[in-house]
Parts: C-alpha cells; structure tokens; sequence
C-alpha cells in the first residue's frame, strides 16, 4: 500500500510522456518517415537492454532484427525511388488544372457539361 503512489507515478509519468513526446515527433515528420521510426523502436530497445542491462540477443533475435533492419531499408529505398518518380513526372507532365488555366488565360474559358 505504501508503494502505491510510486506505481502510479511509474505506470503514469513515463507513459504520458513517451506518447506526448511521439505525438508531438510525429507532427514534424512525414507519415512514412515516421512508420520507418517505429518499425526500428524494437531494435533501439535492444539496444538499450545491451547497454543499460548488458543483455544479449539469441541467434533467433538476432536474425529478427536483421529482418527488421532489411525491410526498413527496403522501405526507404523505395519511398525515396517513388519521391524521384514523382518528381520526373511532375517535371515533364505538369498537372491538368495548370493546363486548363493556362488555356482560360489565353482565351475566355466556360466549364463544359
């Protein structure tokens, strides 16, 4: 009973926190970017289990976090060749409405029904 009010401070304080603290990361990044960040939080976790507790991963673990280290690469590789596709394509294809309104400038325009 006495250790109540520090489990609730634990339980409360560190987890409030961390959401906040994502919450408010995840307005600054990009939706991708921000998958890619949490697709790593197992990996950072081990590896903060190493160093602040010393332990190990098994063979099993280990081939886990390569996985996960592959597929996140693997990820960004490809969000970074869709963003250049993207943009190959905006620079030789511009959009349909610039189009349209360039045409209205030149000549009086009226929708067509």
């Amino acid at each position: 009973v006495e250790a109540m009010p520090g489990l609730v401070y634990l339980a409360l304080v560190p987890g409030l926190l961390a959401f906040t603290l994502q919450i408010l990361g995840q307005r600054r990044v990009e939706a991708v970017e921000a998958s890619i960040i949490y697709t790593l939080e197992p990996l950072f976790a081990a590896l903060f289990s190493n160093l602040t507790l010393g332990e190990t991963l098994d063979m099993l673990q280990a081939i886990g976090a390569l996985l996960i280290l592959a597929s996140t690469l693997l990820v960004a590789l490809g969000e970074a060749s869709i963003a250049k596709e993207e943009k190959d394509l905006a620079r030789y294809h511009p959009p349909l409405n610039n189009t349209i309104n360039a045409q209205c400038r030149r000549s009086p325009c009226s929708p067509q029904y």
